[in-house]
């Protein structure tokens, strides 16, 4: 028996997906769909803005800095997270159209059962199901 792949997050093409999505969504218009990583977003850049002040001046704080790390890691983080998110729902859906497209049906006409492709399915049409097989349509 063959053994079925699992998806995983870890795969290098999510993951090199979702980082590029997660750099690209730092543009403030993507965030302000979100409003509460995008308060989150202009308090990062605020305090990072504050921090370069504090830094021009030689006042450097470690509080100032901590504060800022931890920010661009929360926005950062969220960004990645969702990235990842996105990326595996694309995968799921690009695997549920590929079982679509090559789902066969059992299709009854006139008494007599026929193996037909589930596209070429219409509405009306009556199909015979067995437990354990993939419904070739809605």
């Amino acid at each position: 028996m063959a053994k079925k792949k699992r998806f995983s997050w870890l795969e290098k093409e999510h993951l090199v997906s979702a980082l590029k999505q997660s750099l690209t969504m730092l543009n403030p218009f993507v965030q302000a769909r979100n409003p509460v990583m995008f308060v989150t977003y202009v308090s990062t850049l605020l305090v990072t803005f504050l921090l370069i002040q504090s830094y021009l001046k030689s006042a450097l704080n470690a509080f100032e800095v901590h504060i800022a790390v931890w920010l661009w890691f929360t926005v950062l983080f969220a960004n990645f997270a969702q990235g990842i998110a996105e990326s595996r729902g694309k995968a799921q859906v690009a695997s549920l159209k590929k079982t679509q497209t090559h789902t066969h049906a059992r299709k009854v006409t006139n008494g007599v059962e026929e193996q037909v492709l589930a596209t070429d399915l219409h509405r009306d049409d009556i199909i015979v199901c067995e437990a354990g097989d993939i419904i070739p349509a809605d």
